[in-house]
């Protein structure tokens, strides 16, 4: 079995996606999968890594110019004159031209099996907004929001903004509509900071989504589907030492109380599990994704906050550990994975071929 690992990027979460292939690559060859390996460099151009390199727990980008891929839909991948043959492709790409549907949207061009979500369900949970609409119009909690177009401000759009601040007072969050690894987000304690909080979003989004900082812990439980099942992992809390729960907090060397499973009432758990499973479902997604919730240990309430398809797989990611708790093994995950990614290409397939057989005979 070939799996041809896809890393690096053009988002500002370029150093994680190469820190999550290093551990990835290095659990893939110890279950003794063939791998190939394509880096995204920071310019967009792929480039085949015949050797590749880990080196301070991330998987380097050799950028020589003979090693760039090209892609040719409906044939593949080809570096030079030389195809690139593979089974499965697995996406490691977080962020923006990787996570969020535009990559995927090209493998299906490509007409190359891949691990993980589609094009409309990546784009859909990677658009925090879009994916907290759909979740409400099916009753699911979640935290309040407000969404702000920083290049569209009037005085009827900064009273609504007004309403809602007044409505769940300071402080608040204030973050980038799609991204991911706490990139740009702002803790907001009072008026006076709120445009410099604008002021960050707009260096990566034009859209900035706002809500309340909700008083409890931050629990994440992973999510996968392999033959028509959702399987869940334990859900796991995870307590940052400092503020809030920031790009230094997940990557540096912030200290992390994580417990697995979540130390709360055991009723709880289960119904995070049961609605990561509905919310992985109501959104269309496949393969594997993180849920993200807020617990309120006194209200027991649970509030949805986010959804990763394209979870970090670091030493430090959280997503990988919940599963192992959880008695599934790295070996079992890609096995069940794969299975799943080849037998949708395989379905998929399968439907074109039946509507294009139709077309003709009518």
């Amino acid at each position: 079995m070939m799996i041809l690992l896809m890393y690096g990027g053009r988002s500002v979460e370029h150093e994680v996606s190469c820190s999550s292939a290093a551990t990835v690559y290095e659990q893939l060859l110890h279950c003794g999968y063939e791998l190939t390996c394509i880096a995204v460099a920071h310019d967009g151009r792929w480039y085949h890594q015949k050797h590749p390199v880990i080196q301070d727990s991330a998987l380097l980008i050799d950028t020589d110019p003979e090693a760039i891929v090209s892609v040719h839909p409906q044939e593949g991948l080809s570096c030079g004159r030389k195809s690139l043959t593979c089974d499965v492709i697995l996406p490691l790409l977080h962020g923006s031209y990787g996570e969020d549907g535009t990559l995927q949207g090209l493998l299906e061009l490509i007409d190359l099996p891949y691990i993980g979500s589609d094009q409309t369900a990546s784009s859909v949970a990677m658009k925090k907004s879009f994916a907290k609409a759909i979740l409400a119009y099916h009753h699911i909690p979640l935290t309040p929001f407000h969404l702000v177009d920083l290049h569209d401000r009037s005085p009827g759009t900064d009273r609504e903004l007004a309403q809602f601040i007044a409505a769940c007072g300071y402080p608040l969050f204030i973050k980038p509509d799609s991204g991911g690894s706490s990139v740009g987000v702002s803790r907001v304690d009072d008026a006076r900071t709120l445009e410099a909080a604008f002021s960050l979003v707009a260096n990566y989004h034009h859209h900035a989504l706002i809500e309340p900082c909700i008083e409890g812990i931050e629990i994440e439980c992973g999510v996968f589907a392999a033959g028509g099942t959702i399987h869940t992992s334990l859900p796991g809390s995870l307590t940052p030492s400092c503020e809030f729960y920031s790009y230094e907090a997940k990557y540096g060397h912030t200290q992390l109380e994580v417990s697995i499973p979540a130390d709360i009432p055991d009723e709880d758990l289960q119904q995070i599990r049961r609605l990561s499973k509905r919310i992985y479902r109501l959104l269309g997604c496949d393969g594997f994704a993180r849920v993200d919730f807020f617990y309120d240990r006194r209200r027991r309430t649970i509030l949805f906050n986010e959804i990763n398809t394209i979870p970090g797989m670091t030493d430090k990611s959280l997503f990988m550990r919940l599963f192992l708790s959880s008695s599934i093994s790295w070996a079992r995950l890609f096995e069940l994975l794969i299975e799943q990614a080849l037998e949708r290409h395989r379905l998929k397939g399968a439907q074109v071929y039946r509507i294009g057989t139709a077309e003709e005979v009518y």
